[in-house]
């Protein structure tokens, strides 16, 4: 099965409803109560699309970056993407953007993600967001539409977006959870990336055995779904489209981080679609990358050398 778009034709666009301050302070010991003391800090501009578009940027691809973006950190985010040649068109908002805090101890192998929902977003301001989106899609562009969405934007923002850049020729990539990713699936993008939890949630009931997700596979591909891809952590992940389900197995790698993992396998995966692979190719790509991020601090700051060597190592498997 051959993607509906000319290779490297269109462009990526990644859509950020809640894009964020990334901030991970190292420390050397963890307490319960009293003073933690702070050995290193790093902060980067992330939030799950953000993430996507410097995967692809890693891989030698080029996207833009829309969403929301409030307040200082809002204005340092869209700075420092600039900075990394990723470019911006973003629709500017009254509330500021959040931070997500990680702190890690590495020596106690304690690594905890402390990640705040967001303030609320105005009614016109997500009628401007979907504007925005509608009007940067056109024929042969890829919409990645990840993350969770903040408060005052409504569960179907995802499936309205889906809607409005499909009917424009355009394909949407879905990475969302709960009542976002549910409506969403109504429009049915040309591809969904659920984790476990995730496809349970969509399932309402739980997936506990690899049959359960065959099936479930073949359901959304059923309904008109042409990829779909449940990712698996460090098992890698199970996809499967019209010609079949496969299974990705990445190599044993010493994790480091493992912020923006998924995002960064749906960079290797909108990367490897705008390439113009197939299937089991684009399947891969996504394996190999979101492995590569586990091995260096920052989410999606992996060595692109790593994602080619990790690539050439990923064991692919067809199930049915």
């Amino acid at each position: 099965m051959h993607v509906q778009f000319t290779p490297q034709s269109g462009r990526i666009i990644t859509v950020n409803p809640n894009p964020a301050l990334d901030k991970t302070l190292l420390i050397d010991r963890f307490v319960k109560r009293g003073v933690v003391r702070v050995k290193e800090v790093y902060q980067y501009p992330s939030g799950k699309g953000i993430n996507v578009s410097r995967a692809i940027a890693r891989l030698g691809g080029r996207s833009i970056a829309t969403g929301f973006l409030g307040g200082p950190i809002g204005m340092w985010i869209e700075e420092s993407l600039k900075a990394e040649g990723i470019e911006c068109d973003f629709v500017f908002v009254k509330s500021c953007t959040r931070t997500s805090t990680t702190i890690r101890c590495d020596e106690e192998g304690i690594e905890v993600h402390i990640v705040e929902p967001g303030e609320e977003i105005e009614h016109n301001e997500v009628a401007e967001l979907l504007k925005k989106v509608e009007s940067l899609a056109s024929a042969n562009d890829i919409v990645v539409l990840s993350g969770s969405l903040p408060p005052g934007v409504p569960s179907d923002f995802y499936a309205r977006c889906i809607d409005g850049v499909q009917a424009k020729g355009a394909v949407a990539l879905l990475d969302a959870s709960k009542d976002a990713l549910i409506r969403a699936l109504r429009s049915r993008p040309f591809l969904i990336k659920p984790n476990e939890e995730e496809l349970a949630e969509a399932l309402g009931m739980p997936c506990q055995s690899e049959q359960q997700i065959f099936d479930a596979i073949k359901s959304f591909l059923s309904e008109g779904i042409k990829y779909v891809i449940i990712s698996q952590g460090e098992r890698g992940a199970i996809g499967g489209c019209e010609d079949g389900i496969w299974r990705a197995i990445p190599p044993r790698v010493k994790v480091v981080n493992t912020i923006g993992s998924g995002d960064a396998m749906l960079g290797g995966i909108a990367y490897a679609l705008w390439c113009g692979l197939g299937f089991e190719e684009v399947l891969r790509w996504g394996v190999a990358v979101g492995t590569a991020n586990v091995l260096v601090d920052g989410p999606c700051y992996f060595e692109t050398s790593m994602a080619v060597e990790i690539y050439k190592a990923v064991k692919l498997e067809r199930i049915l």
